[in-house]
């Protein structure tokens, strides 16, 4: 043992103890100080992930407003285009004077206007008075006269309702009573046939609603008929018309030549199909919820000899009959393999370039100069109007 160790005093136990203390303190605060700078670092990133989603929510918000003016501007588009069709246009301001038109045709026409009416139902005077209407002058002299012709509607009285007494008379044989039929209505029914007519021609011929056909008949006529009975009217008349219907179908497949088309149309909403055959004896509409080869493979029946007139559509090329292109169609695929100018629209004759390209001689020659039957379809909405010119070559 050294002189050092044996002069050092020695350390008591509650020494030892607080020395121990101390070094377990001492740990203790740097753990402590440790946590700190964790936590002190974990509220940096916080703070710096709060800045981010304030930079975010900011961007969110500009977008946010942005979309709300353009669908603000949209809606503004929108009501513009909607009014558009009944908004009269503005002229633009021409820098040039602009000269009136006269009225009529040009100098070296014959003149045209409306024919004066050869039937007259009334006459009446116009007198005048002994003075001017304008300075109250006194006339003088004999007075002169012309005529004038004005044609015009009168307002349509109420509805004409007509009372049948219908004789009845018990038949022996059949053990019933018979009557004759009312000619002017269908049996069971209160409404005539003139009114029955008149909404089918309003709905088919004219594309109006059954609540436009319903509001005419009370404005001009007086009548008050609900929707229902209005589509009811509808159905039935189809139904009497279903036999007039299959003859109009025997009739076109008899026929030579038939063109055929056919365009979207919507029923109730839903997407339907219409077709229309046509030629210049008949035209026939089919409503069909299928635009392929089976409607008019079915319409015209297995037997069908004659040529079938059609544009280029896919649905055409399974038919398995003789087969003609349209015009039109050919013009318009010839001049986009050559990647030329498109021709412009044209119907009722073929242009001089084109016809000599047309066979002469052989079989077809005289169909290829044939002449597809213009016929208006009648219908409204996109129903097509068949007026193009046909190639009756064979394909």
């Amino acid at each position: 043992m050294s002189l050092l160790s044996f002069l050092r005093p020695r350390a008591t136990p509650a020494e030892s103890d607080l020395v121990a203390e101390n070094a377990q303190l001492r740990q203790a605060l740097a753990a402590a100080q440790a946590q700190i700078a964790q936590l002190q670092t974990a509220l940096a990133g916080a703070a710096a992930e709060q800045s981010r989603l304030q930079s975010e929510l900011a961007q969110a918000q500009a977008t946010l407003a942005q979309l709300e003016a353009d669908q603000g501007r949209l809606r503004q588009e929108n009501t513009e285009l909607k009014q558009a069709p009944f908004t009269p246009r503005r002229r633009r301001a021409s820098v040039r004077p602009v000269t009136p038109k006269r009225r009529g045709r040009a100098v070296g026409h014959v003149g045209s206007g409306r024919k004066r009416p050869q039937r007259v139902d009334h006459d009446e005077r116009i007198p005048l008075a002994a003075t001017c209407p304008d300075c109250g002058t006194p006339f003088a002299g004999r007075p002169l006269e012309r005529v004038r012709v004005v044609e015009d509607i009168e307002p349509v009285r109420p509805t004409v309702i007509t009372r049948y007494t219908i004789e009845r008379r018990w038949c022996a044989t059949c053990r019933a009573f018979k009557e004759a039929p009312v000619a002017a209505a269908l049996p069971g029914h209160r409404l005539g046939l003139r009114t029955m007519l008149f909404v089918v021609y309003q709905k088919v011929a004219l594309g109006l609603s059954y609540g436009k056909i319903q509001h005419e008949l009370r404005t001009y006529f007086g009548l008050a008929v609900s929707q229902g009975a209005l589509v009811r009217m509808v159905a039935i008349l189809a139904q009497r018309f279903g036999p007039a219907y299959a003859r109009l179908i025997r009739l076109m497949r008899q026929q030579a030549a038939i063109h055929v088309d056919e365009t979207g149309w919507r029923v109730d909403g839903v997407n339907h199909w219409l077709w229309v055959f046509v030629n210049e004896v008949i035209v026939l509409y089919v409503l069909s919820h299928s635009r392929g080869s089976k409607v008019p493979r079915a319409l015209l029946g297995p037997d069908f000899a004659g040529v079938v007139t059609s544009d280029f559509y896919s649905a055409y090329s399974p038919l398995d009959y003789a087969k003609a292109k349209c015009w039109s169609h050919l013009l318009r695929a010839s001049h986009d393999l050559t990647k030329g100018p498109a021709p412009p629209r044209r119907t009722g004759a073929v242009s001089h370039p084109v016809a000599p390209a047309l066979p002469r001689d052989g079989p077809g020659a005289a169909g290829s100069r044939r002449r597809c039957s213009g016929a208006s379809t009648g219908l409204p909405g996109n129903a097509h109007q068949t007026g193009d010119l046909c190639a009756a070559a064979r394909v």
